[in-house]
């Protein structure tokens, strides 16, 4: 279990967290304040995202809010126009991925068969590599067993149950009962 001193650590970043939390409210709710919020653009997120995917985007949104505001109908002129843009919007978004995928494939394409092997191989862990290991330190302990040794330890601490022991042997007294005969059976050992 978590030693004294991480329980108060812990217990003092909440409660700074939610005196934050309380200070902020106010200012959100104003209305006599504007407030300015500064989007990131799509393109930062998304490779492939351009400005045809914005204004087709925008399109989108604009006939949905539309058809929200008539009541939102589900038939006639209005409805079959937001859902047209909307699949457009779809097929555009596909489309552009596909298309930087092809460009990236192209792009390694080319520098394989030129020989620019470390060209090549930018281009390639551009596409393919994921960074996934992160350093995980819970108590002090980094490796991957000592992590998984305290959080054993932990969970067995934590976790208390007086079916365990029942509940298991039920569950196997029936799973036997179930394969010997295969049909519908009594559950009772």
């Amino acid at each position: 279990m978590l030693d004294g001193d991480a329980d108060a650590t812990v217990e003092a970043r909440i409660r700074i967290g939610w005196n934050k939390f309380r200070q902020l409210v106010p200012v959100l709710t104003n209305k006599d304040v504007p407030l300015i919020i500064n989007r990131i653009p799509c393109n930062t997120l998304k490779p492939s995202w351009n400005k045809e995917l914005d204004r087709v985007k925008n399109d989108s949104i604009f006939w949905h809010n539309l058809w929200v505001d008539a009541g939102r109908p589900s038939s006639g002129v209005l409805q079959h126009t937001r859902l047209s843009v909307k699949a457009k919007y779809k097929l555009a978004i596909n489309n552009a991925y596909a298309l930087f995928e092809d460009k990236m494939s192209d792009e390694m394409y080319s520098h394989f068969i030129n020989k620019r092997i470390p060209d090549f191989w930018k281009t390639w862990n551009a596409k393919f590599r994921k960074i996934i290991s992160k350093q995980i330190n819970i108590n002090g302990h980094v490796s991957d067993v000592d992590v998984a040794n305290k959080f054993a330890v932990y969970f067995k601490q934590v976790f208390h149950s007086t079916y365990d022991i029942a509940v298991y042997s039920d569950y196997l007294c029936k799973r036997d009962e179930c394969v010997k005969d295969n049909s519908q059976s009594s559950y009772e050992c």
